[in-house]
């Protein structure tokens, strides 16, 4: 089963799915017996099983007969059992670690210098990132760091506010080209480029158990959700930022509370204009 499935089944969208597994969000009541009846458990057992079980159990090959009856939940010999025959989930792997995109561009002294890619040009690595001509044309620099002298590094320019308040919209990081699944670190930030677009995410590994990345944001208005590796093109890890942005959070949180009082006491006024 997959996500899409499960939303369908309940009435929700893909995100409310990630959400739940990423205890984000709960189900409400309705929203518990439909997921119950969809697995084909109780109520209870989603409350209190460990559900990877049932994953594991429902998903095993449709020639391979079900080790237990449909209403009982697997027990942890069966399980065991299953993950033994089932066959090995295989995905693509990333990238060549052979095949650099970013060319290795030296000082004349001999230290590595890093690309340049302002926000116009982010947009464009969908389309362009395998392209020569496209790293040829970007501006480089060096940075007196060891931790920069080697790899595939890229300094790049951040759009939109998903990740506030850790990174703001036009603040750059530096980030290092990431060659495999395994280098991903759960829960630091990397600049994902997809057949879409360009998304900067804190990211949660799932490529072994869904065959996806979940991309979590520090703003709370933006959901979790799952991104397919078929879609992904290149992944950077954030190493350091560099901001603009000087935020005087005492500051703001003072300007953000009177800003809400002057709301609240706007609407009491009209109230009592209006003799309520």
């Amino acid at each position: 089963m997959n996500q899409l499935q499960m939303s369908r089944a309940i009435g929700v969208t893909r995100s409310s799915i990630a959400n739940y597994e990423a205890s984000l969000s709960s189900p409400d009541t309705n929203k518990l017996v439909l997921l119950a009846n969809f697995l084909d458990i109780s109520v209870d057992d989603i409350l209190t099983k460990d559900l990877e079980a049932y994953d594991n159990y429902y998903n095993q090959p449709s020639n391979t007969p079900p080790n237990s009856p449909p209403n009982s939940p697997p027990n942890s010999e069966k399980i065991e059992s299953t993950e033994i025959n089932e066959p090995k989930a295989t995905y693509k792997p990333l990238t060549d670690p052979k095949a650099k995109i970013v060319p290795v561009v030296t000082d004349p002294s001999g230290g590595q210098l890093i690309t340049v890619i302002d926000a116009r040009a982010a947009a464009g690595l969908p389309t362009d990132g395998d392209n020569p001509q496209f790293w040829k044309d970007r501006q480089t620099f060096s940075m007196p760091f060891p931790q920069f002298q080697s790899g595939e590094y890229v300094l790049m320019q951040i759009s939109g506010d998903s990740m506030q308040p850790t990174i703001y919209p036009g603040d750059w990081v530096f980030c290092r080209r990431i060659h495999d699944w395994k280098e991903i670190r759960d829960g630091y930030i990397h600049v994902i480029v997809t057949k879409d677009g360009v998304v900067a995410k804190r990211v949660l590994n799932r490529v072994e158990k869904r065959h996806a990345l979940s991309l979590q944001s520090d703003n709370t208005a933006y959901t979790t959700y799952d991104e397919p590796i078929e879609g992904i093109l290149q992944i950077w890890k954030v190493e350091m930022k560099m901001s603009a942005t000087l935020r005087n959070e005492g500051a703001d949180m003072r300007k953000d509370v009177d800003g809400i009082k002057k709301t609240v006491n706007d609407m009491l006024d009209r109230l009592k204009d209006a003799g309520l």
